[in-house]
């Protein structure tokens, strides 16, 4: 038949590259909200929650990548 057979994994959403950084993403969220929560008991909850979320998570990446 002059035929090959090919498997192919597919992400459902975004792509390889993303699902590779989601389980830092995800726990540098965890640790950053943990973090906010003690602060916010100390009255001084920063405003910036999102943007800290994301500064860790591309700190723990890119020290991922330099391993």
């Amino acid at each position: 038949m002059g035929c090959g057979l090919v498997y192919a994994l597919v992400p459902r959403s975004g792509s390889f590259a993303e699902l590779a950084e989601q389980p830092s993403r995800d726990q540098a969220a965890r640790d950053v909200k943990s973090v906010v929560h003690t602060m916010a008991l100390e009255d001084q909850k920063p405003e910036n929650t999102n943007q800290l979320i994301e500064g860790e998570a591309q700190r723990r990446l890119n020290r991922r990548k330099t391993q």
